[in-house]
């Protein structure tokens, strides 16, 4: 009897326990959304982006989307019959899995759901599956895992925990095509402008693909203090806080041109036509699978830059694209009755190729197009500078010094875009300078326009003292003479430049 008693007193005790944990530790029954939660599962979009801070509960309502998919109890959304297929894809198994995205399945996943109310039975450590007693499951997975391992059947559903490779993005909506399933990624953007920001947030924000997206801040979790957050905040750098506490995709490291912006920088599509007394130059950089890119530039005596054409096109051979420029190079120069006087471009056209015989340089002058390479720096910083410089406000024009028509949309998206390259990882970062290069990655036009740049002249603020205020010369020097590299068709004049005397550029054959 005293034995019975013992062991009732001992399942009491346990029921007791059980029901003190569950009063202090909520689940799905007890969830209440915030704001930004609820905004994020009553979107429309199949597909969703929920951007935020950290700690602004977007892991959480992550979560719970899933949840309610695998229990067929989504308030929202109307899930498909039978037993789910889920898969969660976090950033390692250690932190992501572990720390992260098991806990909160095991706080607020009903125990009603679990195989004989167990999480021991329904979870395998070594397949890393959630397995539920209606049959449904949902298997975790980890950003450093080998690519294969991302293939196999169809899944229903997948919640990309955090930022991840592109290639294990693309292999694991793939499983989504049988089930015509849905996808969503809970992201704190601590990469900075990668290609989530190209691929999925920029062109869901434009209304080009249909992608729901959710901007949470630190704010936004009402279960932090102010004084928690404000403590927190201290601590960073502006950058940082913008990312962690707003959830902002930004430059690490700082953009490459601060300064530019399409509201400064851009000009209305026809609000611009070269005249006469412009000098038009052409600069180009080459490619074949990555694009070719031919832009043309208008110089005014005032010292404005206008880029106000552009050619951009890929997969195209060199006397295709030669066709190309030479009718547009033949409009400009009939429409607004002036000349192109310096065409210049990639130095690399100059290699001779092993299959023609010929360089890139040799087939457009068949076309008679004469692109003048050799004088363009080694050094690449010459148009990296030229180029920041441009960007600030004349302050006699109140203009910029070099500004974009419309006309050139390719050359307008490169430029708030381009990244500084950085160290493969946080640690190795802190322990070296920034690095000073610009990613190989959509620059095409920039590196077309940092050609034409190295002509220009120096316009740091020792350059210009002095001089009188709103001449050509004030603005770039006392000679602007890119001709200077080619003093044989040099002839100085007020104008401050060789140019207006120079024979335009199609006659440097041979150069």
């Amino acid at each position: 009897m005293a034995k019975e008693q013992a062991s009732l007193n001992d399942v009491l005790l346990r029921l007791g326990e059980e029901l003190q944990q569950a009063a202090h530790q909520p689940n799905l029954y007890d969830y209440v959304p915030s704001s930004k939660q609820e905004q994020f599962h009553k979107l429309e979009q199949p597909d969703r982006l929920y951007i935020g801070g950290n700690r602004s509960g977007k892991s959480l309502g992550s979560t719970i989307e899933a949840i309610w998919w695998l229990t067929h109890s989504h308030p929202y959304r109307k899930t498909p019959e039978g037993p789910i297929r889920g898969r969660v894809v976090a950033v390692d198994f250690l932190n992501g899995v572990d720390k992260i995205i098991l806990p909160l399945y095991k706080q607020w996943l009903p125990k009603s759901f679990l195989i004989n109310g167990s999480w021991e039975q329904s979870y395998s450590r070594e397949r890393h599956v959630l397995t539920l007693n209606n049959g449904s499951f949902v298997e975790f997975m980890s950003q450093d895992q080998d690519l294969d391992k991302f293939a196999g059947s169809s899944r229903h559903f997948i919640h990309f925990d955090e930022e991840c490779p592109k290639s294990v993005y693309q292999e694991c909506i793939a499983r989504l095509v049988d089930t015509n399933g849905v996808w969503w990624m809970s992201q704190t953007p601590v990469q900075g402008m990668e290609w989530i920001f190209d691929d999925i947030y920029q062109p869901a924000k434009e209304g080009k693909k249909n992608i729901g997206v959710i901007e949470a801040k630190m704010e936004d979790n009402p279960t932090l203090s102010k004084e928690a957050i404000a403590r927190f905040v201290g601590e960073l750098t502006e950058e940082e806080r913008l990312i962690r506490t707003e959830g902002q995709y930004m430059h690490l490291g700082g953009a490459v041109f601060p300064e530019f912006s399409t509201l400064t920088h851009c000009i209305p599509r026809g609000a611009f036509e070269p005249t006469s007394s412009h000098r038009i130059v052409r600069t180009m950089d080459s490619g074949y699978t990555n694009p070719t890119v031919w832009l043309w530039l208008a110089i005014a005596e005032d010292g404005t830059i206008t880029v106000f054409r552009e050619h951009y096109a890929a997969k195209k051979t060199v006397a295709e694209h030669a066709t190309i420029v030479n009718g547009i190079t033949r409009e400009i120069e009939r429409k607004f009755n002036c000349e192109v006087w310096l065409t210049t471009g990639d130095p690399a056209i100059k290699q001779t190729k092993e299959h023609t015989g010929t360089s890139i340089l040799q087939e457009y002058q068949k076309a008679g197009i004469y692109i003048s390479v050799d004088s363009i720096p080694n050094d690449r910083r010459v148009g990296l500078e030229r180029l920041q410089q441009y960007f600030k406000v004349n302050p006699k024009t109140k203009k910029p010094f070099l500004m974009i028509t419309d006309e050139c949309p390719n050359l307008i998206g490169e430029l708030p875009k381009l990244k500084w390259k950085k160290w493969a990882s946080t640690k190795i970062a802190e322990q070296h300078n920034k690095l000073e290069d610009i990613r190989d990655k959509d620059n095409h036009c920039y590196d077309a326009l940092k050609y034409a740049m190295t002509f220009m002249d120096d316009l740091t603020p020792e350059q210009l003292t002095g001089r009188e205020e709103g001449s050509f010369r004030a603005v770039f020097g006392e000679r602007f003479r890119p001709t200077e590299k080619f003093k044989e068709y040099d002839d100085y004049n007020e104008w401050g430049t060789g140019w207006s005397d120079m024979t335009p550029a199609r006659s440097l054959e041979g150069y």
